[in-house]
């Protein structure tokens, strides 16, 4: 079966905070564990635990930046689209002009040839002032949609940063876990001996005792 993350760090916080217990650190320290290792165990967990609310934010703000990225795209394609249809009107009253703007339907995947070919669509337009002018007079800024590619763009390199980073925060925090779980797995080991007549104090540390 598998074994979750939130399972795994809650058998360390078992551990953790039952290996306080004056009595159960008593008999610890005579098996050769000493309080700087009993602290240095405390210290690495509160650091996976910083490590863990890093990660977990990480994740969310990754899920929160996809959210306005597809949003973006959504607004991006619903602009192009509806310049399109206003240049196919124009194009063909302006000489020449048929020849320079391309007016067929861009494809809109991958995003990244997407984003290259409606930037190319919009440039050709601005260098088009009649065709231009008639475009405003229903409120189409080709400038305008052209930032709002920009900024998809700017996101969506954000968002690879971002990912870049949740995974090195993944890959700390699963080493700490490891590194924690053996030193605790150490402590376990110490205590079956250190308190073998105590078997209640065994299992406030996670040490099932059989009867």
């Amino acid at each position: 079966m598998h074994t979750t993350i939130p399972d795994r760090v809650a058998r360390i916080r078992i551990v953790v905070e039952n290996i306080k217990n004056e009595y159960i650190l008593t008999q610890l320290k005579k098996f050769g564990l000493t309080v700087h290792y009993i602290n240095n165990c405390s210290n690495k967990y509160n650091n996976l635990e910083t490590l863990i609310e890093k990660q977990h934010s990480g994740q969310c703000n990754i899920r929160m930046a996809h959210s306005n990225f597809k949003e973006k795209i959504k607004v991006c394609r619903a602009d192009y689209i509806k310049t399109l249809d206003f240049v196919r009107l124009k194009v063909k009253h302006i000489d020449g002009a048929k020849n320079r703007i391309n007016t067929s339907r861009i494809s809109t995947t991958p995003v990244e040839s997407m984003f290259a070919e409606v930037l190319r669509f919009y440039n050709n337009v601005l260098r088009e002032p009649e065709l231009v002018n008639y475009l405003a007079q229903f409120n189409i800024t080709p400038n305008t949609y052209i930032n709002s590619i920009e900024e998809a763009k700017s996101l969506k390199s954000t968002i690879l940063a971002m990912k870049g980073n949740a995974e090195n925060a993944t890959e700390k925090r699963n080493k700490a876990l490891v590194e924690l779980e053996d030193i605790c797995n150490e402590i376990r080991t110490v205590a079956k001996y250190a308190l073998k007549d105590n078997p209640q104090l065994l299992e406030q540390i996670n040490i099932k005792v059989r009867s």
